[in-house]
């Protein structure tokens, strides 16, 4: 049997902090993602059916839940291997890929010297965070 509890504020122990609900409700993550493209596998993740290697430097992201429309937000982060040298990599969606309530498409570069894109390449470590409405 399913119960539901209704409260407008969470506080700790002492009544010293507390937090009105609607900012737990809204200001929580809807999904994120931990991805390992050289392997590839999923390595954390919540709200995330499953992550589909399309292609060298380019995966998509499948949702559980669905969004409730295309305007939620998405933090994203790339670790690279500790090689030594001093480029970065990206980590992002071109504006051609089609982002989705039920997932959304990304890809990996390895920038020269930060700057310029040299093409796309897979890594340990892909970090995706999803805020928004669910459906």
């Amino acid at each position: 049997m399913a119960s539901e509890l209704r409260v407008t504020t969470i506080a700790n122990n002492a009544g010293t902090e507390s937090v009105d609900t609607t900012y737990v409700i809204n200001g929580s993550a809807k999904a994120w993602s931990n991805y390992n493209q050289v392997t590839p596998a999923v390595t954390g993740s919540f709200n995330i059916a499953s992550v589909t290697d399309v292609s060298h430097g380019k995966h998509t992201v499948n949702f559980t839940s669905s969004m409730a429309d295309t305007t939620y937000a998405v933090a994203t982060y790339v670790r690279r291997d500790n090689d030594g040298d001093s480029s970065a990599a990206y980590l992002g969606s071109n504006s051609t890929d089609s982002k989705t309530t039920s997932a959304m498409k990304f890809k990996t570069n390895y920038l020269d010297g930060g700057t310029s894109a040299n093409g796309l390449t897979d890594y340990p470590e892909n970090g995706h965070h999803f805020m928004g409405d669910l459906a």
